[in-house]
């Protein structure tokens, strides 16, 4: 299943989130649909790129992308200012990003994904 989903079994992980307001799906016509995929696309070139990652619509939580990290955690945060630069330069829109803390296994992920919250 995690190869299906692109997901790598590692022993380690980070999460990122980006959100995706109101502001942001207005700058695409109010089209949510179009938003959701145009920022997924951006964010998963450069995550296929990196190889270090995947990027979803996390359908639970209204608003946001998340982001899950699986290697080359010292390059994340360079990263994440490159997305939000080309998401901006693209789509003439800022979404704000948070990384979450570092964690050791898959089964305390959500751990990395509350403190990413957090910082949002």
């Amino acid at each position: 299943m995690y190869e299906e989903l692109g997901f790598h079994s590692n022993s380690e992980y980070e999460v990122a989130i980006i959100r995706v307001d109101e502001a942001t799906i207005q700058a695409f016509g109010g089209d949510r649909d179009l938003a959701y995929f145009s920022i997924l696309n951006v964010a998963n070139e450069l995550l296929v790129e990196k190889e270090n990652g995947v990027a979803f619509r996390y359908l639970s939580q209204k608003g946001e992308i998340v982001m899950i990290f699986w290697d080359n955690f010292s390059e994340i945060k360079q990263l994440l200012n490159k997305l939000h630069k080309e998401i901006f330069l693209a789509f003439n829109v800022c979404c704000p990003l948070a990384k979450g803390r570092h964690v050791e296994s898959v089964s305390v992920l959500l751990e990395s994904y509350q403190t990413a919250k957090d910082a949002l």
